[in-house]
């Protein structure tokens, strides 16, 4: 299908809704190209399209994806913070149009956003919005990823409280849920986490159950990473013994 022969067609029919959703497709093709900055110009021409038909869902939709296609590029671009801030503007109105799972998406993305600008008060805020969104909507897999990204916020900021309650209960969830390779990862942050709060028996003991996990699924990079760790650990615990031996030996 041309969808650019089919957008002058309904435009020239008055067909505004056919075009739009010739926009859309154009849209998602040049992303399935990795051609952000052409899947932008088609996203806003769809934004206006729906704007003017009042098609609230398909607006949200639009916002939506045009916040993803501005993220993808600034991941290309010197001009980052530019694009970042434009495609936090598109999410917000993601947000303001779409329905409950419709925000708790739009929450998440905007967390997301501003966690790469380092601004995590307001990563960590929305969130917890995207969290309340997901505890509206009963979604286990929501609530999941929502405390997941909290945890994950936590660590960034150094709180390593928060961050492991937050990172136990997306574990206790994706356990529940039977999502091995998501237990995999959070079993490595939690390993990480409780070695940043020098809690090294539980650091070698998540360490340990991810290690299994990752042998089971022959992931060789997690099999790597959780070896390294418990490797340290058990080193820093011998370092620790042998330090007191000598100390001992001379009276401290």
């Amino acid at each position: 299908v041309d969808y650019s022969q089919k957008a002058d067609a309904c435009r020239r029919e008055s067909r505004l809704r056919g075009e739009g959703h010739a926009y859309f497709c154009m849209g998602v093709i040049h992303d399935n190209l990795k051609e952000f900055g052409k899947a932008i110009i088609q996203y806003e021409k769809f934004v206006e399209i729906c704007s003017q038909i009042d098609d609230t869902f398909g607006e949200a939709l639009a916002h939506n994806c045009l916040g993803i296609s501005l993220y993808m590029k600034a991941m290309r671009s010197e001009e980052k913070k530019e694009l970042i801030s434009k495609a936090i503007q598109s999410h917000g109105k993601h947000r303001e149009l779409g329905d409950i799972r419709g925000k708790f998406i739009a929450h998440t993305n905007i967390g997301i956003l501003y966690d790469f600008l380092g601004d995590m008060g307001q990563s960590i805020k929305h969130h917890e919005s995207a969290l309340k969104f997901s505890i509206k909507l009963g979604d286990g897999l929501l609530q999941a990823t929502a405390v997941g990204h909290l945890g994950l916020a936590g660590c960034t900021h150094k709180d390593y409280q928060s961050a492991r309650a937050c990172m136990e209960r997306h574990l206790e969830l994706v356990t529940h849920m039977g999502d091995d390779a998501a237990r995999e990862e959070a079993l490595l942050h939690l390993g990480y986490i409780s070695k940043m709060q020098s809690d090294s028996k539980a650091a070698a003991t998540y360490y340990q159950q991810a290690l299994e996990s990752a042998k089971a699924s022959q992931n060789s990079k997690n099999v790597s990473i959780a070896k390294v760790q418990i490797g340290i650990i058990m080193g820093n615990a011998m370092m620790q013994e042998h330090m007191a031996e000598i100390c001992a030996s001379f009276g401290v």
